[in-house]
């Protein structure tokens, strides 16, 4: 089998400079953002959502707030054969959120997400999850990241559940490490407030930002964790140049599986396999959680309506050491 190349003359699309600078320049709150072309040119635009950034929003309610929004590489080469010049694709764009507020209180939200881990830790899931976790070959690990977990202020429970599993990682890797100490962060929009408050009791650490700190800290001691990701996760990662620990997400698909899909299909996800991703995930060994979905089918062939659970469309990838 061939292996896969990177192409010598494609730059990335994504730098840990440019990922701080957009972040630091919707810091700054300003009438107008900057944001960078490829060919490292700024474009103007007047600031869509001022003043929304660190608002807290009252239970039912909702606010459009800013959010960074992510490019891609198929996006690019269809800019590129649109006819435009590759240097005026824009990788990284103001997009507006719409964030709600809590929809039950701090007291309830605690009682629920309790209930969700001790539901979680008696399940068949979470004994196979610890299991598999217990028996591969880590390398050193320094802290655990993991994005877009949802608001479990929402009544929806997956939410819940994913939140109790990101727990149970952190547990078992501070037991192997021998380390209570290694910080469990989690970096998502959606939260409120009341997510911020009962999360931090439970010893989550929150990554409060627009869209990019969170990927600026993964490095070659970090475990991710990104279930059914929203942007191009792997392609940033790829581009970085960074090969964390771990990463618990999206599972590879072969071309020929992909190139076989219908052009709908290849474009609903955002997070594709690319040729940096496929060089990346040669130095990773593939580690299903038996009993999961993405043990036993392609993730193109999952049931996602008629799914419940919380290994749904990811799997483990493990550093070869």
């Amino acid at each position: 089998m061939s292996t896969p190349t990177t192409p010598q003359n494609q730059q990335p699309i994504f730098t840990v400079e440019n990922l701080n600078r957009i972040e630091e320049e919707l810091e700054k709150d300003g009438e107008f953002i900057e944001i960078k072309r490829l060919d490292g040119e700024l474009h103007r635009m007047r600031n869509p959502c001022r003043g929304t950034a660190g608002v807290d929003v009252p239970r039912g309610e909702r606010l459009i707030c800013n959010y960074i929004g992510f490019g891609r590489e198929r996006e690019r080469d269809c800019f590129k054969a649109a006819g435009w010049e590759e240097g005026l694709y824009v990788p990284m764009r103001v997009h507006p959120f719409t964030k709600w507020g809590p929809m039950y209180s701090e007291e309830d939200t605690e009682g629920r997400m309790q209930s969700a881990i001790i539901d979680w830790e008696r399940s068949e899931q979470c004994r196979h999850l610890i299991r598999t976790l217990q028996s591969v070959r880590l390398p050193e690990i320094d802290k655990i990241i993991a994005f877009g977990g949802g608001s479990i202020t929402t009544n929806i429970s997956d939410y819940l559940q994913e939140h109790a599993m990101f727990l149970t990682v952190a547990r078992v890797v501070r037991q192997r490490a021998r380390d209570k100490s290694i910080p469990l962060y989690v970096q998502e929009p959606a939260y409120t407030s009341v997510d911020k408050v009962v999360l931090s009791g439970l010893g989550f650490k929150i990554i409060d930002c627009f869209g990019t700190r969170g990927l600026t800290m993964i490095d070659d001691k970090t475990l991710v964790m990104c279930n059914f990701a929203a942007f191009a996760i792997r392609q940033v990662v790829a581009d970085l140049g960074v090969r964390p620990a771990a990463m618990y997400w999206r599972p590879e698909v072969s071309q020929l599986e992909f190139n076989s899909l219908s052009h709908e299909r290849q474009e609903a996800y955002h997070d594709v396999d690319t040729d940096k991703t496929r060089v990346m995930m040669t130095g990773y060994q593939r580690v299903d959680v038996p009993g999961s979905s993405m043990s036993r089918m392609s993730f193109y062939d999952l049931d996602f309506p008629g799914t419940r659970e919380v290994f749904m469309a990811s799997t483990w990838y493990i550093r070869r050491v």
